[in-house]
């Protein structure tokens, strides 16, 4: 018999993690086991006072003035902004405040994904790499950079 899991979810929207917890609610009559998911409003991972092999994440990845010309109409038009853009000058510093985040709630050989802007995963893997972690572009299915993989080795 397999463990229950538990989850951590965060987000700075409280519409968004709405949309999680009833999201959460709907696919939680298929699992055979009572898994938990702890949904709270949050900066990235400030505060989290826990370890965990495994993090995923979605962060805003695009700059907002250098890369807003390649967004498609649709998604500039109804995807929430603050999800979606950084400020040019604050990118790079947003990554390393949330990177070291991700350091310190990592347990050793712990993996953190997250999905990234094509044009910007390889400086943020350098980054993360002068932070302490090893990390990896993955292509998605068009053959872009897509993922950044990271693993905190000690």
């Amino acid at each position: 018999m397999k463990r229950p899991l538990n989850f951590y979810a965060t987000d700075i929207h409280s519409d968004a993690l709405d949309i999680a917890k009833y999201n959460w609610f709907l696919k939680s009559f298929k699992h055979s086991q009572p898994h938990k998911v702890d949904f709270e409003i949050k900066d990235r991972l400030a505060d989290v006072d826990c370890k965990f092999d495994f993090i995923i994440s979605n962060p805003p990845y695009i700059k907002a003035s250098a890369d807003r010309a390649g967004v498609h109409g649709q998604v500039d038009q109804f995807e929430p902004h603050l999800a979606l853009y950084l400020p040019d000058l604050e990118y790079d510093k947003w990554f390393q405040v949330f990177f070291k985040q991700v350091y310190s709630c990592l347990n050793i050989s712990g993996h953190f994904l997250m999905e990234g802007h094509e044009d910007h995963l390889k400086s943020l893997k350098n980054l993360s790499e002068n932070m302490g972690f090893t990390g990896e572009v993955i292509q998605d299915y068009t053959h872009r950079d897509r993922f950044l993989l990271l693993t905190k080795d000690k």
